[in-house]
Order: C-alpha cells, then sequence, then structure tokens
C-alpha cells in the first residue's frame, strides 16, 4: 500500500487514497489550511492513523473516525498585539526562543499596540541598528503570515527602510606607537613579544588566535 500524504487542495488539506479496490477522499480538518504548519502535521498523523488501522484490520470506511470537528472561525485581529499572538502561536518555537526575541518583539508592540495599518515605529527607539533590523524582519514575516491567513490585507512594513549605520574606522598605531609597545614588552614580558609582533604583522585578532589554538 503506498503512502498516505497531505495534498495541497485548493488551500486545503486533502487525503486521497484507495483500499479494497475503492477510492477514498477527504478533507480531514475542515477550515484547516495546508499552508498552516499545525494543520498540516495534524494531517499527516491522521493519514498515519488510517495506515495504522488498515494494517491492524480497524479500518473506518465511513471515515468519521478519522475527520476533526469543524474549525470556529474565531474573529480576525484588529490591533497588532493580537496579530503578533496569534502569528507566535502558529509557529513550532522552542519555550526558550519564545521567551528571548518574540517576548522582547511583543513587549515593544504592547506599550504602543498600533492598529493593524499603522506600522510601528522602529527608528525612534534607541535600540541597536541589528536590533532593529532583526524586529523588521520578524514584523514583516508576521504580516506576510496574516495575508496568507486573510487576516489583513496589506503589509506596511515591506517600504519600511533602514538607515545604514555608519562604519566606524579602526585608527591603527602609529610606527612610533608600535615600537613602544613593543620595546615595552621585551623589558617587561619579554615571553609575549614575539606573540605581539606577530600580531603587529599580520593584523590578527586575538580572537582568531584563540580559535586557531
Amino acid at each position: 500500500m503506498r503512502e498516505i500524504k497531505p495534498i495541497d487542495h485548493c488551500g486545503s488539506i486533502q487525503l486521497k487514497f484507495s483500499f479494497s479496490g475503492k477510492r477514498f477522499s477527504f478533507n480531514p480538518i475542515p477550515g484547516g489550511t495546508y499552508n498552516n504548519k499545525r494543520d498540516l502535521n495534524t494531517a499527516k498523523a491522521i493519514a498515519n492513523k488510517i495506515q495504522i488501522d488498515i494494517l491492524a484490520g480497524c479500518f473506518d470506511s465511513s471515515l468519521d473516525k478519522y475527520r476533526l470537528a469543524p474549525k470556529q472561525n474565531k474573529p480576525k485581529p484588529s490591533r497588532l498585539l493580537e496579530l503578533w499572538d496569534a502569528w507566535v502561536s502558529s509557529l513550532d518555537l522552542s519555550p526558550a526562543t519564545r521567551a528571548n526575541h518574540y517576548k522582547a518583539v511583543r513587549t515593544m508592540i504592547a506599550k504602543v499596540n498600533p492598529s493593524l495599518t499603522e506600522p510601528l515605529s522602529l527608528t525612534d527607539s534607541k535600540l541597536a541598528p541589528r536590533t532593529i533590523k532583526d524586529r523588521l524582519s520578524m514584523l514583516r514575516a508576521c504580516y506576510n503570515w496574516a495575508i496568507s491567513q486573510g487576516l489583513v490585507d496589506a503589509n506596511p512594513y515591506l517600504n519600511i527602510k533602514l538607515k545604514k549605520s555608519p562604519v566606524t574606522r579602526i585608527k591603527p598605531f602609529t610606527v612610533t606607537e608600535i615600537l613602544a609597545i613593543s620595546q615595552g614588552f621585551e623589558q617587561l614580558a619579554p615571553h609575549y613579544t614575539p606573540f605581539v609582533k606577530f600580531l603587529f604583522l599580520t593584523g590578527a585578532r586575538l580572537s582568531e588566535q584563540e580559535l586557531r589554538s
């Protein structure tokens, strides 16, 4: 018998298989969607249950045993905090991940909790540029998911562009400074002198030397 796998049927989930010369086709999760990871995993579990029942000789040909109750349509979120919570709940996150960046973004959202069409201001915060970039990426992903679920019509974060942070140039030691440092090591810690000269000549960082040692 071929393995039973969920298939995408116009966005919904369908299970198709044959048994004892009869073809079966049904939606195991009424109201579920193929793009929803939780729904898809549930459908896979149901497909596995069907195969086990067939092998055990207790297959329910009415399929009632394998159908879940229809999903109740929940009201659409009206504020960003509701949307964020719904998106995070749809993800397969570990408790540690959920309590880290996702919780930090939720705290940021909760302070203002704008409407779904009003983008949250990120550039006014005192966050590091990298943190702002990461949070913007997460908000974009949240809205992309919401669009796929029919919860919103557009992503207000797509056109937000962040200013590039200025590149900080490191001022190198002068020749005079290098000679003074080398002489200092020769006098106070001569056993480190070859290593210090090696760093000056190669420009290698201490962390790189630790990785190679």
